[in-house]
């Protein structure tokens, strides 16, 4: 703001407005100064106060140096050490191997022909103790063979004729059964030959050594009658009857299954035990004449030939549970044992079978031949032993 007074060409300010806007570009560049000034004193006493400070932190920076300095040169010395002991082990080591090295060496001169000797030695004493080891095998089954035949002979086991005149098995001067006889034998003369046949069974299988699948319980005084049971099982089955077999299935059904059970395990055990010493059952009917299969095997030594001829055929007596050559448990055994495919269900439905149609065919003869005997008169009842006196088999041509 300009005045006119102070617009003259004066150098004089009159009016006080005008003086203070002449002052203001003064006073501004005086500030100016001032800052300026005092960030110059702030710099200068940084300046100064500044190597004081630096001074100290490089004091205590020299100092820590120089303990970490002492730290590494304390751990140098130790790993030093260490590094000593290390070599003066390693020195010790190395002299060790040496020695053993040259004991070694010492203990190898030599060496092929010496394992050469022993293993010469090994196997001459190897093939010694095999042929040995053979050799008693033969003997064993030598021996095992002249005992069963032995006991064959002593039992009466023999082949002679039935009572109808057909040529038949006997075994103590008794004629054995097989599946198709049961219902027509005497029950008396059944239990006795069964109780031979068990026993005989039992005393082969205890000189073979063998273990038979269905075990046999001979008489004693806990048990007076001959038993068998499968092994599977803890009930015993009943190798005799107390009455005809026919007369048993009508009045105690649960012992004439039993009975027929126990026939079954019998045939099993026989066809099991002719296996194992080389004698193979060509069907079921052969299996349920354990009698028939006995003599063929202790008497007749009958042997099957296998039908790869590069085998060798079993002989009698080769295989047991009692002996480790041919031992029956060894995977030699099993795989021996898988060829025989005898089910002990197998020996039952055929027993049963057998047993149930002949039953029921001797009735129908029965009752045929009674209609005839009415019809002819009391001779002819006579004749036939009386209606109440039994009954008779007209095709097999035995009377009971």
């Amino acid at each position: 703001m300009h005045c006119s007074i102070c617009a003259r060409d004066t150098h004089a300010l009159t009016c006080p407005t005008c003086a203070n806007t002449a002052l203001w570009p003064k006073r501004y560049d005086c500030i100016l100064v001032n800052t300026d000034k005092e960030k110059l004193q702030r710099v200068v006493d940084e300046y100064k106060a500044g190597p004081r400070q630096l001074l100290a932190e490089a004091i205590l920076q020299a100092k820590e140096q120089h303990r970490s300095l002492e730290r590494i040169e304390e751990k140098h010395r130790a790993l030093q050490e260490e590094v000593k002991k290390g070599k003066a082990r390693i020195a010790a080591l190395r002299a060790q191997n040496d020695s053993r090295r040259t004991q070694l060496e010492e203990r190898n001169y030599g060496l092929e022909g010496r394992r050469g000797d022993a293993k010469d030695v090994v196997e001459k004493e190897t093939a010694r103790l095999r042929q040995k080891c053979t050799l008693l095998a033969s003997r064993t089954s030598e021996a095992r063979n002249y005992l069963c035949q032995e006991a064959a002979l002593l039992y009466g086991l023999r082949k002679g004729k039935g009572l109808n005149g057909k040529p038949a098995i006997l075994l103590g001067g008794l004629v054995a059964p097989t599946v198709a006889d049961l219902n027509g034998m005497h029950y008396s003369h059944l239990t006795s030959v069964l109780g031979y046949l068990s026993h005989l069974l039992v005393l082969i299988a205890h000189y073979l050594s063998i273990k038979l699948p269905n075990e046999i319980t001979l008489p004693s005084r806990s048990s007076p009658v001959t038993t068998i049971r499968n092994r599977s099982s803890s009930k015993s089955r009943p190798l005799h009857i107390p009455s005809p077999l026919g007369a048993l299935a009508r009045e105690d059904s649960t012992h004439f299954s039993l009975f027929l059970d126990a026939y079954a395990m019998l045939c099993h055990n026989v066809s099991y035990v002719c296996y194992t010493q080389g004698l193979v059952a060509t069907g079921i009917e052969e299996v349920c004449r354990p009698a028939e299969c006995l003599y063929r095997l202790l008497v007749l030594r009958e042997v099957t030939v296998p039908k790869d001829r590069s085998a060798r055929p079993i002989r009698f007596g080769d295989f047991s549970h009692g002996t480790a050559n041919g031992f029956l448990g060894n995977h030699e055994g099993q795989s021996f044992l898988k060829g025989w495919t005898v089910e002990l269900g197998d020996c039952q439905d055929k027993v049963r079978n057998t047993v149930t149609c002949d039953a029921l065919g001797s009735e129908w003869d029965f009752v045929d031949v009674v209609e005839s005997g009415i019809e002819a008169g009391p001779l002819a009842e006579t004749a036939l032993g009386g209606v109440d006196g039994g009954w008779m088999r007209i095709k097999g041509g035995r009377k009971r």
